[in-house]
């Protein structure tokens, strides 16, 4: 059957009435299928276990003040409300309960659906790790002073610590920068090493040398002179995090240095045979430098360094150059499985005697 052309503009309002009462009958259709989906939150709420450094001047060691005790619930609602929406973490904390380490949401299917995708990130990112390479380079003093112009970089002041500077290095301009170290006489790459660790993980390196030295002691029969034992070197701790993306990296460094700048011998008194009794005072020089920078995945930082004294060794200074880049996961982490509960709509309660309804949607995640 066809219609006339001329009845379609009366037929217009009638038609486009029976299709916008359809839509709001398909939402809450769908709208009407509940589910409890239940999500295992254990390895979601333990903190990154860091690894501190121990070599560290007393002064800059600070601890934060305990906490005060928190239930499991509290704990609970505080992990929804960093991780979510704030629109959407009231509604997930509506109808939630909290068995630790289980988490009940009870949703429509596009909720639990939601929840699924961010904690699967969020667990996609506490397995992402971070491969961070350190070049320390010790020359003169002076001959750091001249390498500041090769190559041309946008050197910046290093906050809290006057007289020194920090640069970003491009791929290209490091490996110039590296080019142009080799060809100098009087450089030398003191040390190299590399770190790998989760993202958000406190890390550290240390180098360290013993220096054993007949050491004065007060003991309640009088004075004695005992062993000694002094270490000192460099210590360098990191904390290396990536964006969502991956495209930049958070980094916080920290570089100390301990030097044994010199020893002065005393005479403590005298020995049977006549001899002098000596002990020794070994003087060390400190020094701290940090960082709090945020740079390109795959680029570099280059740090002037404080100096460096050594005994009975000229005194050196030099750069301190950290590569970091994002090591991406080439296998999923193993993810707990949530246990999920369909609902029959409540406008359609079965029969006590009816057989009990398959899940029209299940899974894990």
């Amino acid at each position: 059957m066809r219609l006339h052309t001329a009845l379609l503009p009366a037929l217009l309002p009638a038609l486009l009435t029976l299709t916008l009462m359809a839509v709001p009958a398909a939402i809450t259709a769908a709208s009407d299928e509940i589910m409890t989906t239940s999500f295992s939150l254990d390895d979601m709420l333990d903190p990154v276990h860091d690894f501190p450094a121990s070599f560290q001047p007393d002064d800059q060691v600070t601890r934060a003040p305990p906490g005060l005790p928190v239930s499991d619930q509290q704990q609970m609602e505080a992990f929804v409300r960093h991780t979510f929406e704030p629109g959407m973490a009231e509604l997930i904390l509506t109808d939630s309960t909290y068995h630790k380490p289980m988490l009940s949401v009870t949703g429509s299917p596009v909720l639990i659906d939601h929840v699924a995708d961010v904690l699967k990130r969020l667990r996609l990112e506490r397995e992402t790790e971070i491969h961070s390479h350190l070049e320390v380079v010790l020359m003169d003093p002076k001959l750091r002073q001249q390498q500041y112009a090769l190559p041309e970089l946008a050197w910046k002041d290093l906050p809290g610590s006057p007289g020194l500077a920090y640069a970003p290095l491009t791929q290209a301009q490091h490996k110039a920068l590296t080019a142009s170290w080799q060809a100098q006489a009087g450089l030398g790459n003191a040390l190299s090493p590399s770190i790998t660790c989760f993202s958000g993980q406190l890390a550290n390196c240390s180098f360290k040398t013993t220096y054993g030295y007949p050491k004065l002691t007060f003991a309640a029969r009088g004075p004695t002179v005992g062993m000694g034992l002094l270490e000192y070197g460099m210590t360098m701790s990191l904390r290396a995090t990536a964006t969502d993306d991956h495209r930049f990296i958070h980094l916080f460094m920290s570089y100390d240095t301990a030097s044994l700048q010199s020893v002065t011998t005393v005479a403590v008194g005298v020995k049977r045979d006549g001899s002098a009794l000596t002990a020794e005072e070994p003087q060390v020089w400190n020094t701290h430098e940090q960082i709090d920078q945020e740079i390109e995945n795959g680029a570099s930082l280059i740090l002037t360094t404080g100096m460096f004294l050594e005994k009975d060794q000229p005194p050196r200074a030099g750069f301190l150059v950290v590569t970091t880049q994002v090591i991406v996961p080439t296998v999923a982490p193993a993810v707990a499985p949530g246990t999920v509960i369909i609902r029959i709509p409540h406008d359609a309660p079965p029969a006590p005697s009816a057989p009990v309804a398959q899940p029209a949607h299940q899974g894990t995640f």
